[in-house]
C-alpha cells in the first residue's frame, strides 16, 4: 500500500488535542516518521474565537516551523483533507521539511536529510494575522495562553478566523 509523508504542526502532533483523531484506524493508517523542521520561514498563528494555529503561505515571513512527519495511506490522506477543510479552507501542497533527530536536533550536515511532505496551509488569511505572534512550534498548552478550543461547529469556516486575538 502506497504511503505519503504529512508535515504536521498543530493540534494533530503529539500531545496535542487532536493527535487522537489522526491514530483512528477507522480513517486509514499514520505512522510517525519522526521530527521535522520547514526549510522556508513561515508564518505559524493562532487565531479565531477556537485558537487554531493557522500556517499562513507567505514564505520568507514567520520561522522555520517544528513539526512531526507521517507516513499516511491514502484514506488518511483523504480524512485529513476532509479534517481540515481542502479546498475551502486550507490548500494541500508539498513543502521541503529537514528531518530531525528524534531529540530534534538538526543534521546540519546538509547530507540529504531533506524530504518534501504534504503541508496544509491557510488559503486567505486576514491582514490582522501578520499582526499576530508568530511561533515556531505549536502546543495548545504553550506560554501563548491560547490553549485550543474543541466545539462541534465547523472550525474549519472562514467567518470563525475573527480579530479576538488580534
Amino acid at each position: 500500500m502506497e504511503r505519503v509523508l504529512v508535515f504536521l504542526y498543530g493540534t494533530l502532533k503529539t500531545g496535542q488535542p487532536n493527535h487522537h483523531l489522526l491514530l483512528a484506524a477507522e480513517t486509514g493508517r499514520a505512522e510517525p516518521v519522526g521530527p521535522a523542521l520547514t526549510r522556508r520561514q513561515l508564518p505559524l498563528v493562532i487565531a479565531s474565537r477556537y485558537n487554531i494555529p493557522y500556517l499562513l503561505d507567505l514564505p520568507g515571513r514567520g520561522h522555520r516551523i517544528h513539526g512531526e512527519l507521517y507516513a499516511v495511506d491514502h484514506a488518511k490522506l483523504a480524512w485529513l483533507d476532509e479534517f481540515e477543510g481542502v479546498p475551502d479552507h486550507y490548500e494541500r501542497r508539498q513543502e521541503a521539511v529537514e528531518r530531525l533527530h528524534k531529540d530534534g536536533a538538526a543534521d546540519g550536515d546538509g547530507d540529504g536529510g531533506d524530504v518534501t511532505a504534504f503541508v496544509y496551509v491557510l488559503r486567505h488569511h486576514k491582514p490582522f494575522m501578520l499582526h499576530l505572534p508568530m511561533l515556531d512550534d505549536y502546543s495548545s498548552d504553550g506560554s501563548h495562553g491560547l490553549p485550543y478550543k474543541e466545539e462541534e461547529d465547523d472550525l474549519n469556516a472562514a467567518e470563525d478566523i475573527d480579530e479576538i486575538n488580534a
